[in-house]
C-alpha cells in the first residue's frame, strides 16, 4: 500500500509541475517592413491580442527585419488575432490623405494578422 500512496503522490507532484510551469505557449513571429521595396530601418511593430492578454513588440534593423519579444527575454507572441501597429520616424506616410507632419515614431501602417503556435512570418510593404 505504501508503494501505491508514493507512486500517487509522484504523479500528481509531476502533473502540478508540468501544468505550472508551462505557462503561455507563444508563436514565434519574424519578419520585414518595406516601403516601396526598400527595408525600414528602425520601425516598431506593436502585435495587440484583440482577445486579451499583453502586446508584443519589435524593432527592425538596417535589413528591415523584426523578432518580436513578449517580454525582455521571452521571445514571439499568443497565438490568435492580432492588430499590428507599425510606426516610424522619418517615413512618409503612404496613404495620400494622412497628415505629412514629421513625428517621431509616427504611424505608418495597420493591419490584422493571426499568429499560430510556432513559427510565423510576416512581412509588411507599406
Amino acid at each position: 500500500m505504501r508503494s501505491i500512496d508514493g507512486a500517487i503522490v509522484i504523479a500528481l507532484v509531476c502533473v502540478f509541475l508540468a501544468g505550472c510551469g508551462g505557462g503561455i505557449e507563444l508563436g514565434k513571429v519574424t519578419g520585414t517592413v518595406t516601403v516601396n521595396g526598400e527595408p525600414v530601418e528602425g520601425a516598431t511593430g506593436e502585435f495587440q491580442p484583440v482577445e486579451s492578454g499583453s502586446p508584443s513588440y519589435g524593432t527592425t534593423d538596417d535589413h528591415g527585419e523584426y523578432r518580436l519579444m513578449y517580454t525582455a527575454d521571452k521571445a514571439g507572441a499568443i497565438p490568435g488575432e492580432h492588430l499590428v501597429r507599425i510606426a516610424a520616424a522619418g517615413v512618409r506616410d503612404p496613404n495620400p490623405n494622412a497628415d505629412e507632419a514629421e513625428g517621431e515614431g509616427r504611424q505608418i501602417g495597420e493591419e490584422m494578422v493571426t499568429v499560430e503556435p510556432g513559427s510565423n512570418s510576416f512581412d509588411f510593404e507599406l
